[in-house]
């Protein structure tokens, strides 16, 4: 299966219009994904709006932070977001999957770190295994280039999507 994760890919906003971290589109329906710290950067919380910009077409919209979805930093770190209005053209949904099978896997991924914070730019690396810290299931990462501003982005695993 051959995706271009830029399709699903959204910039979260900051209330200064600054980017706050990265976030993916998850159903046809307008459900995003991106890390309770992003939402907690960009000045918002459960129940509260932020302002997205799709890297497809660059249109910016308003989503709004699901109170029941949210899973704070100190935890699993999660929000979903619901967009206001139907998705834009040429916006796509990511499949999305369970991450048992990928240690070893290669990934890429992409985000949004201050060194490109508007256009962002392309992760990869190695995905070393899934552990527990603190309670909490995690993916153990290693990579050159995913750094801050890749938070809530998706990790995309190279390999087993070559058997697709």
């Amino acid at each position: 299966m051959d995706v271009d994760l830029r399709a699903g890919i959204v910039r979260i906003l900051k209330s200064d219009g600054t980017t706050a971290g990265t976030g993916f589109v998850v159903s046809e329906d307008g459900l995003l994904a991106t890390c309770a710290h992003v939402i907690e950067n960009a000045g918002a919380g459960p129940g509260d709006a932020v302002r997205v910009v799709f890297h497809a077409n660059d249109r910016e919209r308003e989503a709004k932070v699901e109170l029941d979805l949210w899973r704070p930093a100190d935890a699993e770190d999660v929000a979903l977001l619901r967009l206001q209005g139907t998705l834009p053209r040429h916006v796509e949904a990511l499949p999305l999957d369970r991450p048992d099978q990928s240690k070893r896997n290669s990934f890429e991924t992409y985000g949004f770190p201050p060194v490109n914070p508007r256009e962002g730019m392309w992760g990869s690396g190695q995905i070393l295994g899934i552990l527990t810290a603190q309670g909490v299931p995690m993916i153990q990462l290693r990579s050159q280039e995913v750094t801050a501003g890749f938070s809530g982005a998706p990790v995309w695993d190279r390999d087993i999507r070559k058997e697709d």
